[in-house]
């Protein structure tokens, strides 16, 4: 299973990468459209492909309120000071981060 939150070539990628009979989860294009995409590695490989809007007003607020009682905690890659933006811009476009990039405010 491959969740992608990033679309864009992350997507195609994805459908590249993942083994037949497996899953794509996509709730996000965040580096824009796929682009051009190989649809027969959907077929060939015979994937399934859900697309998800990540639930409704209620269910969001319901995981909200897991993050307010300790029950999830985001993952953070790196914070930098906000006088390090361009440190953490780069770290983003190198793609090399695992979780969130935070931008401390002093």
């Amino acid at each position: 299973m491959i969740i992608d939150s990033v679309g864009g070539e992350t997507f195609a990628k994805a459908l590249e990468v993942i083994k037949p009979g497996g899953r794509i989860v996509t709730y996000g294009a965040t580096t824009g459209a796929a682009g051009q995409i190989e649809v027969r590695r959907i077929f060939w490989k015979q994937l399934n492909i859900l697309g998800s809007t990540m639930g409704t007003p209620r269910e969001f607020a319901a995981m909200l309120e897991l993050y307010s009682d300790g029950k999830l905690r985001p993952v953070v890659d790196q914070v930098f000071p906000l006088a390090d933006v361009h440190l953490a811009h780069r770290r983003i476009e190198e793609a090399g981060q695992f979780g969130k990039v935070v931008m401390r405010i002093e």
